[in-house]
Order: C-alpha cells, then sequence, then structure tokens
C-alpha cells in the first residue's frame, strides 16, 4: 500500500510539472505580440515649442531593420561607420544618433523621407516602411530665435505602454532654442579624445578629426598625446550648426560621439560588439616636429540652453522596444527537470 502511495505522488508530481510547461509556453501573459507585416505605418513629428517655427525640415533615415524575434540590426550602409550594433537602452540609443547625423551629413546621404513643419509645428511623412528611423532637422531661425533639434532614434512602428504595437507614430522633438546672438559673437567648439577597452601601447598613435558646419568639413586636426587628444576650434560663427567627425574608424575598434554644450567627446572602443565588422585602419605615425593642433589646456564642457522636451501628445509614443526576451529556453530546462526526477525515481526504486 505504502509503494502504491508513492507511484501516486510521483504521478500528481509529473503531471504538475507538465501543467506549468503548457501554461508557460502556450500562453504567455506579457509576452510581445509578433509586428503585423501587411499593417501599414506612418510616422509624424510634432513641433511643440512656445513658437510653433514653421519650415522647419525633418530628415527620417531608416538604420535598422526588425528581425523575426522583432529584434533590431543595423543597415550595412551604415556599419560601415564603425558604430557597432543597435544598442539596448536609451542612453546607447542617443549616442548613436548624434554619431550617426554627423556622417549622414559629411557624405551627404539621402534621407529616406522628409517632411517639413505646418504652421501648428507638425511635420507629417505619411505611410513609411517598419523599421528603426534616425530624426533630426535643419537649424531654423524665426522670429529672432534659432531652434535647433536634438537627433533622435524611433522604432516604427512602436511599444506602447501595454506592450502593444502602435502603428501609427508620433513623437515630439526635443530642441534648444536662444536668441539670435551680434554677429560679433563667436563660438569654440571643443573636441576630446577617448580611448576604451584597449591598451595603451597598442592603440593608433594619432587620429583625424573633422569639423562640419552645415554639414561641410570646415576644419580637420591631428590629435595625439603631444596634444593630449585635444583640439578647441574658436572664433567660429555663432549661428551655424556644427558637428564633429573622425575621419577614418581604427581597425578593430567603434566610435561613439557625443556632445555637451560646445564640447564633443569621441570614443572609440575596443574590442567592439561585433568583432567580424570591416572597419579601415588608416592613421599615421606623427613627429614631435609635425604640425598639430596646440593643447588647449584643461577643457570644461560649455554649458548650452536647456534641452526642452515639449509635452507628447495622447497618440504620441516615444518608447522603444526592448524585445530581447526569450521563452524557449523554459521548456527545454522544465524538460530536463522532468527527466531528472524521473531518474531520481528509478533510482531509489531499484535500491529498495
Amino acid at each position: 500500500m505504502t509503494k502504491l502511495n508513492s507511484i501516486t505522488k510521483y504521478i500528481v508530481a509529473i503531471g504538475l510539472i507538465a501543467m506549468m510547461v503548457l501554461t508557460m509556453t502556450v500562453t504567455p501573459s506579457y509576452a510581445i505580440d509578433k509586428i503585423d507585416e501587411g499593417e501599414d505605418a506612418s510616422l509624424t513629428v510634432i513641433f511643440s515649442g512656445e513658437k510653433k517655427a514653421p519650415g522647419m525640415k525633418f530628415s527620417a533615415y531608416k538604420v535598422g531593420e526588425f528581425d523575426e524575434n522583432n529584434q533590431f540590426h543595423i543597415l550595412s550602409k551604415y556599419a560601415g561607420y564603425g558604430v557597432g550594433e543597435i544598442p539596448q537602452d536609451q542612453d546607447g540609443y542617443k549616442a548613436m544618433a548624434s554619431t550617426l547625423k554627423g556622417y549622414i551629413q559629411k557624405d551627404g546621404l539621402e534621407a529616406d523621407y522628409t517632411a517639413t513643419t505646418n504652421e501648428d509645428g507638425v511635420a507629417a511623412f505619411g505611410t513609411v516602411e517598419k523599421g528603426l528611423y534616425l530624426i533630426f532637422s535643419n537649424t531654423v531661425i524665426y522670429n529672432e530665435t534659432i531652434y535647433k533639434t536634438v537627433p533622435v532614434m524611433v522604432s516604427v512602428p512602436n511599444l506602447d505602454a501595454n506592450e502593444k504595437w502602435v502603428y501609427d507614430v508620433e513623437i515630439a522633438s526635443k530642441y534648444s532654442s536662444e536668441p539670435v546672438p551680434p554677429k560679433e559673437e563667436k563660438l569654440d567648439i571643443n573636441a576630446i579624445k577617448i580611448w576604451a577597452g584597449d591598451v595603451e601601447n597598442e592603440r593608433p598613435a594619432s587620429i583625424i578629426i573633422e569639423l562640419l558646419c552645415d554639414g561641410e568639413v570646415i576644419e580637420t586636426a591631428t590629435l595625439s598625446k603631444y596634444n593630449n587628444w585635444r583640439v578647441s576650434w574658436k572664433d567660429l560663427d555663432a549661428t551655424k550648426e556644427y558637428e564633429v567627425t573622425e575621419s577614418v574608424v581604427p581597425g578593430g575598434y567603434e566610435v561613439k560621439i557625443e556632445r555637451e554644450g560646445n564640447t564633443f567627446t569621441v570614443t572609440n572602443t575596443f574590442p567592439p560588439s561585433n568583432p567580424d565588422k570591416d572597419v579601415k585602419d588608416s592613421y599615421a605615425e606623427p613627429e614631435p616636429g609635425d604640425k598639430i593642433p596646440p593643447t588647449p589646456g584643461n577643457i570644461t564642457p560649455t554649458p548650452s540652453n536647456q534641452t526642452k522636451t515639449p509635452p507628447p501628445s495622447s497618440k504620441t509614443t516615444t518608447k522603444l522596444p526592448q524585445t530581447g526576451q526569450l521563452w524557449w529556453p523554459v521548456p527545454i530546462m522544465l524538460g530536463a527537470g522532468i527527466v531528472l526526477f524521473l531518474a531520481g525515481v528509478i533510482r531509489r526504486r531499484r535500491s529498495i
């Protein structure tokens, strides 16, 4: 009788485990749905500043696409810049947007979609392909005020607060605004080089940094240990828009360019997250007598006007999907548990 009760307990335990497997694999209550390929998607940017700044041209570049698991992968035309794979956090998206903007402007790449703000500050791109987009605009002077938007990444479709896909995506642009400065007012732009994840005596002896003004390269500088890997360009037109790029990303490294006020930080990281990519390796060994920019001293970020984020509309969703949760290992792990459990039962029975 005791032996029969033991067998009954084993059967009940196995049945409970089987029910757990079916519950977690058949009806996961918080799994993100697949994207509906047959559903049209649209994209709209809303400039909700105190003044609507009509005539601001926004450009949208499709830089990534979804795979079958709703994961992003960077398109090959942008991977060649050495920016690595699509990041998985908001700070990473922000850094990639800032980095790609400079290279896109330097190479004059054509936008996939463009839209211009109307009198209400709305720029409607209309129907767009699904994917991950980099969006930025030109600088606009309107009513004696300079408006500059911050480049952003946005997923189309996007996820709402309930983890449901929204196919008509609206975003509120982040921007800064300041009065038009007097003609005599000038601006200094600083660039600092940072190395990460490498060995000092194995890194390039120098790199070349480019200064862009309204998308055109106007200055270059060779950075090395002789100028403490930094440079400052002085007396620039304060009404223009400036970006910084690295001329050639050293082989095996990835590049990230971030801006704080008027200071750009160019970071090369090794090893990259995608070691199979092909990045050109081209740099020169400077000599102490070479003409290189003088060390500008201790550069500290120049504070800019506070970036304003207007409140999004009720239809707006700016949440980038985090769809890396995988459920396929669950049944395998539970199945392995069942096997081990049965093996224990058989061993106990044999030892009786």
